[in-house]
């Protein structure tokens, strides 16, 4: 079966002297792994179609019950070349391909991740300032779109308003992605947020995407949240989720003291 779709290059890597193994995340058939001959060869027809973070039209040749295809051909459609130049886009940009490519499976079609993907690099690429808040964004909606969105304006256990108070902390479940009032938080379990870290989940939870860029995050804020979103990940998928890009986007380490209560 040949197939031809849009695609985002998600990961590449070398095989053998002239080829490369390649996962996409495609507009029709979801996550796809592909060998590419001839990919690596200095005169290759693919040219920069292939290479990470490329928005492409692939054309596919599909075999039934293989995890492997073969790509036939590659054409760039829309270049993004700010986020390969600028180094806060381009970490930022890795960990939202790599988020996707952790969290799907093989040959799942899902129209409307893909479609917030493409929307968020272009966002991405197109926008200056606060980078780390574009990957955190698509995360949370990434939440949202697999069935275990977070909710940060009312409180989970009574649907009243949240109305953050400076000095106090709020438990957030892990189970069940919502607040928790101070009295059902005494005799549960979940991640303890400060008032100004629930604001941020709060605008990342509600904002459309034209607004990321006014979200303003402080450096140890970021560490807090990407621990967060790796703990919250990784329960409803029940396996552990290790971000090679995104430890580029904090000045520490994602691996803090448990902020579980």
């Amino acid at each position: 079966m040949i197939i031809t779709t849009d695609a985002i290059i998600l990961h590449s890597r070398k095989f053998s002297d002239s080829s490369k193994i390649l996962v996409a995340f495609t507009r029709d058939e979801g996550k796809v792994s592909l060998i590419a001959k001839g990919a690596r060869n200095p005169k290759s027809k693919y040219g920069s179609s292939l290479e990470p973070l490329s928005f492409s039209s692939l054309t596919i040749y599909k075999k039934p019950q293989r995890e492997l295809h073969t790509l036939g051909k590659a054409e760039i459609i829309t270049p993004m070349r700010r986020l390969a130049s600028d180094y806060e886009k381009l970490t930022a940009a890795l960990t939202i391909v790599e988020a996707v490519n952790l969290t799907q499976v093989n040959d799942m079609p899902h129209v409307e991740l893909f479609a917030t993907l493409h929307a968020t690099l272009q966002e991405l690429n197109n926008t200056e300032g606060n980078e780390f808040a574009f990957s955190l964004w698509f995360q949370f909606q990434l939440a949202k779109l697999m069935g275990f969105m977070v909710e940060a304006e009312t409180f989970l256990d009574t649907g009243s308003p949240i109305i953050a108070e400076p000095s106090h902390h709020y438990v957030m479940s892990i189970a069940n992605g919502g607040i928790l009032s101070a009295e059902t938080s005494q005799y549960a379990s979940g991640y303890r947020l400060t008032a100004q870290e629930l604001d941020i989940v709060n605008m990342l939870c509600s904002y459309n995407l034209s607004l990321v860029h006014t979200i303003h995050i402080q450096e140890m804020v970021k560490a807090r949240l990407v621990d967060f979103m790796t703990q919250y990940f990784s329960f409803h998928l029940d396996k552990r989720l290790n971000y090679r890009s995104q430890r580029l986007l904090i000045d520490m380490p994602i691996s803090l003291p448990s902020a579980e209560v």
